[in-house]
C-alpha cells in the first residue's frame, strides 16, 4: 500500500512537471501510455527503491524474521537464506505488479477519451 501511494504521488507530480512534453507527444500521435511513459518510469523507480534497498541489506544489515526463525529452529542457514530470498523476490514482484496496475488504472481515470486531463477525478 505504501508503495502504491508513493508511485501514484510521484506519477501525478511527474505529470504536472511534464505537461508540455505530454501534450507534444499526444499531438504527434502518441498513445496515452507512450506520452506518460517518462513520468511512469520515474514513479516506478521511486516506488521500488525501498524494496530494492531491503533486498540489498538482507542478511548484512538486517536478519529478516523468517530467516532468523528457521535458523533458530535448527534449519540450515543456506536453506533459510534461500527461502528468504524467494520471499523477498515474491514481495518485490507483487509490489511492482501492484504499482503498475495502480498507475494504469489511474491513467484510465485521470484522462478522458481524447487523452485530455479531467477537471475533477471522482
Amino acid at each position: 500500500m505504501n508503495s502504491c501511494a508513493l508511485a501514484l504521488e510521484r506519477f501525478e507530480s511527474g505529470l504536472s512537471d511534464y505537461w508540455k512534453a505530454y501534450y507534444t507527444r499526444i499531438s504527434l500521435g502518441a498513445s496515452i501510455w507512450e506520452a506518460a511513459l517518462p513520468p511512469f518510469r520515474k514513479a516506478m523507480q521511486a516506488s521500488l527503491m525501498p524494496q530494492l534497498l531491503a533486498i540489498a541489506s538482507m542478511g548484512v544489515v538486517s536478519l529478516p524474521g523468517m530467516m532468523t526463525g528457521q535458523i533458530l529452529g535448527g534449519s540450515s542457514a543456506i536453506v533459510a537464506i534461500k527461502y528468504q530470498m524467494m520471499v523477498m523476490a515474491a514481495i518485490f514482484s507483487a509490489v511492482a505488479l501492484a504499482d503498475f496496475i495502480a498507475i494504469r488504472l489511474y491513467l484510465a481515470k485521470r484522462f478522458d477519451k481524447f487523452y485530455m486531463p479531467k477537471k475533477d477525478i471522482t
